[in-house]
């Protein structure tokens, strides 16, 4: 009874500690400046791990994320010792390191804390919806009245500055401010509400809450990210495929009907506001392509530099690509090939493949959204990672059985 008392405990703090981890990232102490929050919070769920495998005597450890993590540690060996390029291995163990830390609980979660789907939905809810509303309310007072909402939290010492100083100047030149809310970026602030919304929109039908859904969406379009519009087609195509398919359409003619009439209306409101032209510069760069707009234009960096043998298969450790004097955004997929090589690159692909294969239907969704999404963003090596794989690992088949 304690055991399972103490069980319960770490799971409820965890699914709580990982809904406000990313609105966290960006406050510390100055005396730690590469250390947020968040990095402590993940410290307390070692420290009860560890406890708690000093009280049983064992501890186990899931063997789906675990070569990935160790790969970190091996990549750093074989830099040491037969890489043929100059590499930063500083950098390259400190950011290997921090992405291990941050990582690794994706081994002990099976086995040390059995997270529960309800929990995380009802985490990600509560933090979803203020977060949203408060970004709407920044998109509305910065576009049209012109006033800053802060997107950070009183009283909270801050490690990365700027962001208040960013929107005031959009506002200045007159600009559409795009919502961050209490996050870094609004990308970031997007890419967390699709998981939430995923949470609300892959259940079945009978507990979805629309209002909820409608909130978030809201809150995605108020941060006007590229990302978070293909997130939402991307969900809302899974939902399609899925009404198709149970041929749903036969019986439901009157929604049909209604989306017909209501999609137009949707587009013209989104025409009218600006929003399809910005997504299409912003995506597209007017016609010049991905490779050539300023957030993958280092994709060309990438493979115009030659490679060796051992970088190819290993790659080129965990630092930026640099080009131009300055850092290189890449895609998820590209800078994991780039920093982890094709080892690693193959590692990842195994890790998801083998969730899929053991999760429900509402996990294999959030992991192809996840997969999805590292088309356009670097997600995969950093905290929604964590994120992503921590929701979906909660909807094992296993669990689905037992509850049955």
């Amino acid at each position: 009874m304690l055991y399972e008392k103490d069980n319960k405990t770490l799971e409820k703090w965890y699914c709580i500690w990982l809904a406000v981890m990313p609105v966290l990232a960006h406050y510390g102490f100055a005396f730690m400046p590469y250390l947020g929050f968040a990095d402590y919070g993940l410290g307390f769920f070692y420290l009860i791990c560890l406890a708690k495998a000093i009280k049983t005597g064992k501890m186990p450890v899931d063997k789906c994320f675990f070569v990935l993590n160790v790969y970190f540690v091996v990549q750093l060996l074989i830099f040491a010792f037969y890489v043929t390029r100059q590499v930063d291995i500083a950098d390259a163990i400190g950011t290997s390191l921090r992405l291990l830390y941050t990582l690794f609980p994706l081994c002990l979660i099976p086995t040390c804390c059995e997270t529960s789907n309800y929990h995380f939905k009802k985490a990600f809810r509560i933090v979803g919806i203020i977060t949203s509303l408060y970004g709407i309310l920044q998109y509305i007072f910065g576009t049209f009245l012109h006033i800053s909402l802060s997107p950070y939290i009183p009283f909270l010492p801050i490690l990365r500055e700027g962001l208040d100083k960013q929107q005031e100047g959009w506002i200045s030149y007159g600009w559409t401010v795009r919502a961050r809310s209490f996050f870094s970026e609004p990308s970031t602030f997007s890419i967390y509400l699709i998981l939430a919304l995923a949470l609300e929109l892959f259940e079945p039908d009978n507990t979805k809450n629309k209002k909820v859904i409608a909130i978030y969406i809201a809150g995605i379009l108020a941060s006007r990210s590229s990302t978070g519009i293909l997130g939402l087609v991307f969900c809302f195509g899974l939902l399609t495929l899925e009404f198709v398919k149970k041929r749903h359409w036969l019986t439901g003619k009157r929604t049909m009907i209604g989306m017909l009439f209501l999609l137009p209306l949707i587009f013209f409101a989104l025409y009218k506001s600006g929003y399809i032209e910005s997504f299409i510069d912003h995506t597209f760069a007017s016609g010049q392509g991905l490779s050539g707009q300023s957030h993958f234009n280092g994709i060309s960096e990438v493979f115009k530099n030659d490679s060796s043998f051992l970088e190819i298969i290993f790659g080129h450790g965990l630092q930026q690509v640099q080009g131009g004097g300055r850092d290189r955004y890449l895609p998820g997929w590209i800078r994991t090939y780039y920093c982890l090589g094709v080892v690693g690159t193959l590692l990842y692909a195994v890790s998801f493949f083998k969730i899929y294969c053991r999760t429900s239907d509402v996990g294999k969704k959030i992991i192809l959204l996840f997969v999805f999404l590292n088309l356009g963003t670097e997600i995969m090596l950093g905290k929604f990672m964590l994120l992503y794989m921590s929701v979906a690992m909660t909807y094992s088949r296993n669990k689905v059985l037992n509850n049955a």
